[in-house]
């Protein structure tokens, strides 16, 4: 019995040591659960939550810090995202750090049981359809919050719409040559 428990706690720490892979409704992505997170199957999540984890308090009856990866249900550009954010009083826009990218961060200023409440919504761009990868907690939670986004984005590996800036750059060096040739072309049967 007692190499029973041994295995399945080895098997349990190497599952924790690589991530996990979703792949659901088309995405295929790879990231890095926190440690400490339990799976929150049992609790009402929206449809589109691809993952929902969760740290509890100490008494274990409340959730007291929460993590998910959503369905934002479209592709999401390139571009300044500050104009389309509502102007509400706590609601902000921050940059947290993806592969080569800033991507787009809400900070949101909430309250929650009667106390100060935050949450980072992240939006990636990923494919098919962009995710949002949201944690909240406690606001003095602050720092935490930050830590568990920034490892999540770290970790997380998928497909995106986005190119690099040397793609970019590339893109761009294509379609000047291509405009050049068709000008070429278009001189020379005048």
């Amino acid at each position: 019995m007692a190499l029973r428990v041994i295995c399945f706690f080895f098997l349990l720490l190497a599952m924790v040591a690589r991530g996990e892979t979703i792949t659901e409704n088309g995405f295929e992505i790879s990231v890095t659960i926190p440690k400490g997170a339990e799976n929150l199957k049992a609790v009402p999540v929206f449809a589109k939550t691809l993952r929902a984890v969760g740290w509890r308090d100490e008494k274990k009856d409340l959730i007291i810090r929460g993590l998910t990866i959503s369905d934002l249900g479209d592709t999401i550009g390139q571009g300044d995202f500050s104009k389309s954010l509502p102007q509400k009083p706590g609601v902000s826009l921050v940059k947290f750090r993806w592969k080569e990218w800033e991507i787009p961060t809400v900070r949101l200023e909430e309250e929650a049981r009667g106390k100060p409440w935050l949450t980072f919504n992240a939006m990636v761009p990923a494919v098919p359809r962009a995710i949002q990868v949201q944690v909240f907690g406690p606001a003095a939670d602050e720092k935490e919050l930050r830590a568990v986004l920034t490892e999540m984005l770290e970790s997380l590996e998928c497909r995106t719409n986005w190119l690099t800036p040397k793609e970019w750059a590339a893109q761009v060096a294509r379609s000047a040559g291509m405009a050049a040739w068709g000008v070429c072309v278009r001189a020379s049967r005048w």
